[in-house]
């Protein structure tokens, strides 16, 4: 039996999926207490090199100050959170507002509109957004997951979940002679939607596409 595996990414058949934990902090000498500390869990697809350093193995983090009313990037937007000698670290310090709450919205792989043709963010002070268009072929698609955390101080702590579903084709054996399958399209589905991390759900849903794999 042929199997074909590839990820498709269904806009309609976003599950999450809860993954094993494991954490690691900023560990810098003289951090202070009012500084934001981040502690990520580790998905069960997440791959690892070697040396055990997960990847992807950097994230975004927007952040909205107060519990209360509809989330918007007000804190902070997009800062980047790396994977380095064991600790994940922000590319900058940032600190605690005197014990109000903070709400935190987490988005993997880190979305740079260089890099990340398919993914763009709402931008500063905007709800916690991500727009994603999807590439026709399943290769180039992204395995996007998100987080969030809530609290005043202390350790801000992350286990993400992935916001879409594989679709998975498999090629049974009665086929007449000589024939086999080398492609798979499907049509007029769905391309482009919104996920907000803060309701967790998809919407503005929009361009109608095809979209195929192929054995090479």
């Amino acid at each position: 039996m042929i199997i074909i595996r590839r990820l498709i990414t269904g806009m309609q058949m976003a599950a999450a999926l809860a993954g094993c934990w494991s954490c690691s902090i900023n560990d810098e000498r003289g951090i202070s207490d009012s500084m934001i500390r981040f502690c990520a869990g580790k998905t069960r697809s997440a791959e690892y090199d070697n040396q055990g350093t997960p990847h992807p193995c950097e994230f975004g983090v927007s952040a909205s100050l107060g519990e209360d009313g509809p989330a918007v990037s007000d804190y902070m937007w997009n800062l980047k959170v790396s994977y380095s000698g064991g600790f994940w670290k922000s590319e900058y310090p940032i600190y605690w507002m005197s014990s109000r709450p903070i709400r935190f919205f987490a988005t993997s792989p880190y979305i740079d509109g260089s890099t990340n043709g398919s993914l763009s963010l709402y931008g500063p002070g905007e709800a916690p957004c991500i727009v994603y268009e999807v590439p026709f072929e399943a290769a180039e698609q992204t395995d996007i997951m998100t987080a969030t955390d809530c609290r005043s101080s202390g350790e801000v702590t992350f286990k993400f979940a992935h916001i879409m579903s594989r679709i998975e084709f498999r090629t049974g054996q009665e086929f007449e002679e000589g024939v086999s399958v080398t492609a798979i399209k499907i049509h007029d589905i769905l391309g482009k939607a919104t996920y907000n991390i803060s309701t967790g759900e998809w919407m503005d849903y929009s361009t109608t596409s095809d979209f195929g794999i192929s054995e090479t």
